[in-house]
């Protein structure tokens, strides 16, 4: 049985994560021109909600340039464009919930077309802004208070302290999605103390950055399968090693066995300057997240979209939820976990501002989004 350690009841299965099943059904079979409609009429019912904002000046621009548009691929970019200023307008924030929401579940929408060079170029382009920002935002930034917490793609994560910087499932894109040079890969090596990869599918452990961190002398930390080709005092294999934790420079690794289907998964629970972050990978086993509840009081949630992230969260109760592994772009069209899925479970767990005394506080970030966590303010603030 699942508890609701927001209740301390059952969960019901109203409030238990959308099935995989469901999710994928809500672009199957969708093709580029429909998906195109969809978002310039979803366009012009929002825009005029958020009147003297970049999303109503440039989205009605952009739905009535649609009416006579005469490249049929032209909507890709201006919908990307349009997702991307409204977002660097709103960054993460309670204030900014409802806009941001729109914006992201815009986004959607281009990333669910199959694909041709005129999506990749706008596409690649599109998280090669955010990511380069964000790579050279954890070189610069200096912490003196919390934790800063930025989204890299898929399920990858960086969380700075005052004096730590580690990394979780850290994944550059795979040709063609090339989305962090071998400059920006090294650059970023040189800023983590260590990086944790939850398991041994290609989107979440990357042999070539791992290469790059072991090269710039930091340790790994990985499951006993996953990518056996790496050897050396760095590379550290942990599996069911929550009870004694292990010390990387004065942070706490616990790592709590799971699986997705018959690979084994790691979920991490790290202890850094006082905080506490767990990262699920794609872990599919809702049971392993009782003893992290019981053992810990998590800040940071930094929680897999679609895999059992509703009892992920009523099992631990964090401070602040922040999802990962929406629209991944190397799974098939299909298999794009969308924003709508992420939004849909956090209605169902009834979790949206305003927040609720007890419950945890969440923010939904595109890649490369950062934001600023202190435990007594909540969110501060984002570069």
């Amino acid at each position: 049985m699942t508890l609701d350690s927001i209740s301390g009841l059952p969960i019901g299965e109203e409030r238990r994560s959308i099935p995989y099943a469901e999710f994928i059904k809500m672009f199957d079979g969708v093709d580029e021109p429909t998906l195109r409609r969809i978002a310039i009429s979803h366009i012009r019912d929002i825009a005029p909600r958020f009147e003297g904002t970049v999303l109503a000046r440039e989205g009605m621009a952009i739905a009535r340039k649609d009416v006579d548009a005469d490249d049929p691929h032209a909507w890709i970019g201006d919908v990307l464009g349009l997702v991307e200023k409204t977002l660097r307008a709103h960054p993460p924030s309670d204030a900014d919930w409802r806009i941001r929401r729109e914006a992201l579940l815009l986004l959607d929408y281009p990333l669910h077309v199959e694909g041709g060079d005129i999506w990749l170029h706008e596409v690649v382009s599109f998280y090669r802004r955010f990511l380069s920002r964000a790579v050279a935002e954890i070189a610069d930034t200096s912490v003196t208070e919390g934790l800063r917490v930025w989204k890299l793609y898929n399920m990858g994560f960086v969380v700075k302290s005052p004096r730590h910087t580690i990394g979780f499932d850290i994944h550059p894109g795979r040709a063609p999605l090339n989305f962090l040079a071998e400059r920006e890969q090294r650059t970023l090596a040189d800023s983590l103390e260590f990086a944790t990869v939850s398991h041994n599918h290609e989107d979440h452990a990357d042999i070539g950055f791992l290469k790059y961190m072991l090269e710039a002398g930091k340790p790994v930390v990985l499951p006993p399968d996953t990518t056996p080709e790496l050897a050396g005092d760095n590379v550290l294999r942990l599996r069911d090693d929550y009870r004694i934790p292990t010390a990387i420079n004065g942070v706490e690794v616990h790592s709590h066995a799971g699986f997705q289907a018959e690979t084994p998964c790691n979920i991490y629970v790290v202890k850094i300057d006082g905080y506490v972050v767990s990262q699920n990978g794609d872990n599919a086993g809702p049971e392993y997240y009782a003893e992290i509840g019981k053992l810990h009081s998590v800040d940071v949630l930094l929680a897999n979209c679609w895999s059992g992230m509703n009892e992920y969260v009523a099992a631990t109760n964090p401070r602040l939820l922040i999802t990962g592994h929406e629209n991944e772009l190397e799974h098939g069209v299909t298999h794009r976990v969308p924003f709508k899925n992420t939004f849909g479970n956090l209605d169902r767990l009834e979790l949206a501002p305003p927040w609720r005394s007890g419950s945890p506080r969440v923010s939904i970030l595109a890649c490369g989004e950062c934001l600023h966590w202190i435990r007594e303010m909540g969110i501060a603030g984002t570069i």
